[in-house]
């Protein structure tokens, strides 16, 4: 009997993105993810933090007053309908 060796490879992680959403079942709420951004009072204060090329990205409840994305601060980039 021949062996045979398959190989798979699986599908490419998905990058985090400005205004990607969750659902958090144990809160019922809705998060929307956000660039870590330099605190105020800080020189290049609101500018997006980086580590190693790569933006730094936070968690934050749709329509809090942290939630400057889905208030339409950033335009109209939402990616989808609210809940």
């Amino acid at each position: 009997m021949p062996m045979t060796i398959r190989i798979t490879s699986s599908s490419a992680r998905k990058k985090p993105a400005l205004g990607d959403r969750r659902y958090l079942k144990g809160r019922k709420v809705w998060q929307v993810r956000l660039p870590r951004q330099v605190p105020q009072g800080m020189p290049f204060a609101g500018a997006w933090l980086v580590s190693n090329g790569r933006t730094l990205w936070r968690w934050v409840d749709e329509g809090s007053t942290e939630d400057w994305y889905t208030r339409g601060a950033y335009g109209s980039q939402r990616k989808t309908p609210g809940p």
